[in-house]
């Protein structure tokens, strides 16, 4: 974690180079972990929304893991200038001038504030991750969570190093796709790894169609164990804007934990 304050103002350059944000602030504690991340943003979009663009950019950009809470988002807006009204007669139009000149100094002085707690809908957290292999073919199977729901999703693919993050991937989608109501599905994923400073990382690729619209996604996670639990993280990265979204389905359906 970075804790040089050269490598803080990046970061907070980074964040504030998302659309409609227009400051940021970044919290170190003691051992250089980021505490708090402030941001001002002069919007009408969700906050959720706004912090989920922060959060990926900089798992992305800076490679940094950390949690989203620590993000809060304050909604910055300008009041509209108010209409005037022409005085009739030469003292009157002095005194309007003066009048509507000092209303414009008080407009430019306010700032209407709104500050909203950024509360993000559960996610799916993983819980495991099974890989096997069995004549030339590998096989995963992964098992999510959601508020006290358990999916296992299950797919196989070529028994090649592509072949392994394809098989996660998909398996990944498919236990998501039991956990929440949607009708979007998707087409093959593509894997990428990445060097970020010091850190190596793992980018997966989304297609997705919805009735007619065509969408893509994109999540990031550093490696830390292995690269199949990379591969969840970042499927699931990927997918943080559209579970926020979606409704769950019954608990009828899933084993309950």
């Amino acid at each position: 974690m970075p804790s040089n304050p050269m490598d803080i103002k990046k970061l907070e350059s980074i964040v504030t180079g998302i659309h409609d944000v227009t400051g940021c602030r970044i919290v170190v504690d003691a051992k250089g972990r980021i505490a708090e991340i402030h941001v001002t943003a002069d919007t009408d979009r969700d906050p959720r929304l706004i912090a989920r663009d922060v959060n990926t950019l900089l798992t992305v950009k800076a490679g940094l893991e950390f949690d989203y809470r620590t993000i809060s988002v304050v909604r910055v807006s300008e009041p509209e200038a108010c209409g005037e009204t022409e005085p009739a007669g030469e003292a009157a139009a002095e005194e309007g001038e003066e009048d509507a000149g000092n209303e414009a100094d008080e407009a430019e002085e306010i700032l209407v504030v709104e500050e909203e707690p950024v509360a993000l809908p559960p996610r799916p957290r993983l819980d495991r991750v099974e890989v096997a292999h069995a004549a030339g073919e590998v096989q995963a199977a992964v098992t999510l969570s959601l508020d006290g729901r358990r999916a296992t999703g299950e797919s196989a693919s070529a028994d090649t190093p592509d072949g392994h993050l394809a098989a996660v991937v998909h398996a990944t989608l498919d236990a998501v796709l039991m956990l929440y109501e949607t009708d979007m599905r998707f087409t093959s994923p593509a894997c990428r790894r990445l060097e970020v400073g010091r850190e190596a990382v793992l980018v997966v690729y989304l297609d997705a169609v919805s009735e007619r619209d065509v969408l893509s996604f994109a999540g990031a996670a550093v490696i830390r164990q292995d690269r199949q639990q990379a591969a969840v993280l970042a499927t699931l990265d990927a997918l943080n804007r559209p579970t926020g979204l979606w409704n769950p389905r019954e608990g009828k359906d899933f084993e309950i934990l």
